[in-house]
């Protein structure tokens, strides 16, 4: 199930909802999904060309970065290349990268001849992603360069004008700093969900994106439901499913109806709590499941 979890907790603390929940949402047993991890640990091979120079070296991903490694450089070129799956016209296929520091221009083709941009982004630490879908060549393989700038690329009059996190520190990481890998999804599927906590009165807000890889608009229902993530179960609030129109090759967000939160003191993660030897805070989650004419293509 696409799956956000949720750690309860009511705080009189202005900076604290009552609840906090984890962006990344698991997806690994979904519907349409399928993931490879793409590290070296993994086995896949990854080089290396650092700026100003014409060598290539093979290098470990994530592994920190390259400056983990030995490098000094401010920019470098990744390269590797893949076996794309094959997929039917119902998916896609995604190259996802957790964190690259600082900058990233994301090239694909079937050779270094035929190379092109498949993806941009701007901003450490965070994810993106971009579409492989295309970019094979006939025998369903694809070469992968990742153009990286160094947060030292992104400084004007003495400050970074991108939020590298500790400009005191010398060694903050540069390059592929997390994990990648390769995920066929649903051409149409959930691509996000966001659930926030409100206090006074206690309240869940949620917030679901959704995608359409293909090439017409896609009618969707969206059902969700509230659920126990590993300790006591509850009476959780019924969620109404939501039906939306996502536009061919386009994204839409639904805001799902609030919901009250009356479940109780038993159900709260409280922070100051877990100091004790065999606590387990009590989580929750909430699942989701995009149906088009009424079957399942995402969960």
């Amino acid at each position: 199930m696409f799956n956000a979890l949720i750690r309860p907790r009511f705080l009189n603390l202005a900076v604290f909802a009552f609840a906090s929940f984890t962006s990344a949402v698991s997806a690994s047993t979904a519907i349409g999904d399928r993931s490879v991890d793409l590290s070296s640990a993994a086995g896949q091979t990854w080089i290396f060309q650092p700026e100003k120079t014409t060598d290539w070296k093979t290098i470990q991903v994530p592994a920190g970065g390259w400056r983990t490694q030995g490098y000094t450089c401010d920019s470098g070129i990744y390269r590797t290349t893949l076996a794309l799956p094959k997929i039917d016209a119902a998916s896609s296929v995604k190259l996802e990268f957790d964190a690259v520091n600082f900058g990233a221009r994301v090239l694909a083709g079937p050779d270094a001849a035929h190379l092109v941009e498949v993806a941009s982004h701007i901003n450490g630490w965070m994810p993106f992603a971009a579409d492989l879908t295309e970019r094979a060549g006939p025998d369903g393989r694809v070469l992968v360069q990742v153009e990286v700038a160094g947060r030292a690329k992104f400084k004007v009059n003495g400050k970074y004008i991108v939020p590298e996190g500790a400009t005191w520190y010398p060694g903050v990481a540069d390059g592929i700093l997390r994990g990648v890998r390769l995920r066929t999804v649903s051409a149409v599927r959930i691509d996000d969900v966001w659930v926030r906590t409100i206090l006074g009165p206690d309240t869940l807000k949620t917030q679901v994106t959704l995608a359409n890889d293909t090439d017409a608009p896609a009618v969707v229902t969206l059902r969700s439901k509230l659920d126990n993530a590993n300790l006591k179960s509850f009476r959780y609030p019924k969620v109404a499913p939501a039906t939306a129109t996502i536009p061919a090759r386009g994204r839409v967000t639904l805001d799902l109806p609030d919901l009250a939160w009356k479940l109780g003191e038993s159900s709260y993660w409280w922070p100051n709590v877990p100091y004790k030897a065999g606590h387990m805070a009590q989580l929750h989650r909430l699942d989701a499941v995009l149906e088009v004419a009424g079957a399942p293509v995402h969960s």
